[in-house]
C-alpha cells in the first residue's frame, strides 16, 4: 500500500517521457527501510529500559535499537537524493511537454505540483519508523543533531535538550531537559527559530515547556509549546472518497503540545493527507493535499465585542515541505521553475482541496 507513491511515479515517468528512472529499484517509502537495513546495529549488553508512563510502550515485545548519527544522516541523505531524482525526472517531463508548453506559467506550476505530491518530507519518515511493529528505536539530541543542522525542513519539533526519543510500535515519546538547556536563537534546517523556556498550568499542575517560534509555511512564523514530555500515537491509513485514494498520516492522543495563537490551545492531533497518484494518472482527478491540527472544544481569548472568527487559520497548515540537504539548496541545484530559497523554502506549497470527509468523522472539530 505505502509503496505505491514511488512506484507509480517511476512508471509514469518512464511511460510519459522515456527518461531513466533513477532509483527505480525501490519506492519512496522503501527509502528509509533500505538505508536502515544497510546499518546493522552494534550488539549491546542487555539493559532494562524504563517503560514510558505516557505512551505505555510494550517494550518486552519489541526489539530496542539505537538510532545513531551515522544512520540519521544516511537516511536523510537518501531521502534528499530521492527527492532530487524526482526533481530531475519532473524537469524531463516538463521539457518533454507532459505538462503543456514547457515555458508557460501553467506548465511550470504543474511541475511544482508534481514534486509537491510525490516528494518525501520529514514526517513521512517519522510516520514510517514509528509504525514499525517489531522495533523500538531510541535516539537523542546528539545523534539527530546533524539531521536538523544539515537538512532543510527536518521537522516541526525542537531537539535541543532532548534526553531521549522513542519511536516505534505506533507511538512516540520525546523527553526534554529544558531547565538545563540554553534557549535563544537557534538554527533549524537553515532557518532561524526562537527558543525560550516557559511554563503553563493545566489541571492545577505546572508544566515546563519549550516556547518555540518557527516558520511552518512559506512566509509565516508560528508559536508552539512543547512540554518536557511530548508524546502520542501514530498510525497511517488509506481512505477512498469519490473514487479518489488518499493516504493519511495521523498523530493523535498527543500530550504536551500546545499552539499559541489568541490564547494557548492544547493540540490533540495532527493529520496529514495527500492523493495517491495512480499509474499515468497525473494530474489527480480530485487533488487533495494538506495538513490540519485538531483542537477539541477550541476557545479563543478575544475581546467580548469581537464577532466569531474563522478558525481555519489556526487549524490548517500548508502541505509539509520536502526534505533536502542544505548543500543542495544553497548550491543552486534546482531548475528555476521550482523556486527554492537557499534555506530550502519551496514556493507554491499550499494545501489543495477540502479536508477529506472521513477525517471530519474521526475528528469532528477539525
Amino acid at each position: 500500500m505505502l509503496a505505491r507513491w514511488g512506484i507509480h511515479l517511476i512508471l509514469a515517468c518512464c511511460m510519459l517521457a522515456a527518461v531513466p528512472a533513477a532509483g527505480a529499484g525501490f519506492s519512496s517509502w522503501d527509502v528509509p527501510a533500505q538505508v536502515i537495513a544497510e546499518f546493522p546495529t552494534c550488539p549491546t549488553a542487555p539493559r532494562q529500559l524504563e517503560v514510558c508512563e505516557v505512551c505505555d510502550f510494550q517494550v518486552p515485545s519489541m526489539t530496542l535499537e539505537w538510532f545513531d548519527a551515522q544512520m540519521a544522516t544516511a537516511v536523510a541523505q537518501a531521502m534528499s537524493e530521492w527527492n532530487l531524482d524526482l526533481v530531475t525526472r519532473t524537469d524531463a517531463l516538463l521539457q518533454a511537454g507532459a505538462f503543456g508548453k514547457s515555458t508557460s506559467k501553467d506548465a511550470r506550476r504543474e511541475a511544482r505540483r508534481h514534486v509537491k505530491y510525490l516528494s518525501l518530507n520529514a514526517l513521512d519518515f517519522v510516520g514510517y519508523i514509528s509504525t514499525q511493529e517489531a522495533t523500538l528505536w531510541e535516539t537523542d539530541e546528539e545523534e539527530i543533531g546533524a539531521f536538523f543542522s544539515g537538512f532543510a525542513n527536518p521537522g516541526m519539533y525542537p531537539i535541543w535538550g532532548m534526553k531521549r526519543c522513542l519511536l516505534g510500535g505506533g507511538a512516540f515519546c520525546m523527553e526534554f531537559d529544558i531547565a538545563g538547556t540554553r534557549g535563544g536563537h537557534r538554527v533549524m534546517g537553515g532557518r532561524s527559530v526562537k527558543l525560550r523556556p516557559a511554563s503553563l498550568t493545566r489541571q492545577g499542575k505546572k508544566l515546563t515547556a519549550w516556547d518555540i517560534e518557527m516558520p511552518v509555511a512559506e512566509h509565516d512564523d508560528s508559536c508552539f509549546l512543547f512540554c518536557s514530555r511530548y508524546s502520542g500515537r501514530i498510525r497511517t491509513a488509506e481512505i477512498e472518497e469519490d473514487g479518489q485514494s488518499i493516504f493519511v498520516l495521523i498523530l493523535e492522543d498527543l500530550e504536551g503540545f500546545y499552539v499559541k495563537k489568541k490564547g494557548t490551545h492544547r493540540c490533540e492531533a495532527l493529520v496529514l493527507w495527500r492523493s495517491i497518484i495512480e499509474d499515468g494518472s497525473w494530474p489527480p482527478a480530485k487533488p487533495m493535499i494538506g495538513a490540519a491540527a485538531y483542537f477539541p472544544s477550541l476557545k479563543l481569548d478575544l475581546p467580548l465585542f469581537l464577532p466569531d472568527v474563522n478558525l481555519a487559520d489556526l487549524r490548517s497548515f500548508s502541505a509539509f515541505q520536502p526534505l533536502f540537504a542544505l548543500t543542495t539548496c544553497r548550491g543552486h541545484s534546482f531548475p528555476d521553475w521550482l523556486e527554492v530559497s537557499p534555506e530550502g523554502v519551496f514556493e507554491g506549497w499550499d494545501s489543495e482541496g477540502p479536508i477529506p470527509r472521513t477525517l471530519h468523522e474521526w475528528f469532528p472539530d477539525l
